[in-house]
């Protein structure tokens, strides 16, 4: 997105400080806002017992909870913070209000979150492949067809 774009967008929204350690996103908290990096390094990470599975570090540029903004839904994962940063952050409200004052500027907005979108999808794929893991969103009634277990 052009600078003029990004400052327009930029009212829509609000900074927010963050330290190390500090959870921005909670795995199992629902929310509806979408999180862009202005400085600093987060993680995301999963808990799914006693352990922690970090899936990725991100920083200045990169967003997350983007998929909050399109559906609502308990978060699949935590973020929480590595540094001291800033983000910026603007709920589903906001959005809509930007993309009803300036149209083209959301359009572009959202094609670039689908395109994220599309990436992650992608590379969820290959890991998938990569470890030959079972889709768990597969019914038993669709493996017992197919002889999967």
């Amino acid at each position: 997105m052009e600078e003029e774009c990004l400052a327009t967008l930029s009212h829509y929204g609000e900074e927010q400080l963050f330290q190390p350690y500090e959870i921005i996103i909670h795995q199992g908290d629902t929310h509806d806002r979408i999180f862009i990096i202005l400085s600093g390094i987060l993680e995301v990470f999963l808990k799914p017992a006693q352990e922690e599975i970090k899936l990725a570090e991100i920083g200045k540029g990169e967003c997350f909870g983007e998929i909050s903004i399109f559906e609502p839904a308990p978060a699949s994962a935590t973020v929480r913070g590595v540094t001291q940063g800033k983000i910026w952050s603007m709920d589903v409200n906001l959005l809509q209000q930007f993309m009803d004052h300036h149209p083209l500027e959301g359009c572009t907005f959202l094609l670039g979150v689908n395109q994220l979108l599309s990436r992650r999808l992608r590379a969820v794929n290959e890991t998938i492949r990569k470890h030959k893991l079972p889709p768990s969103f597969v019914s038993i009634r669709n493996r017992i067809k197919t002889g999967a277990h």
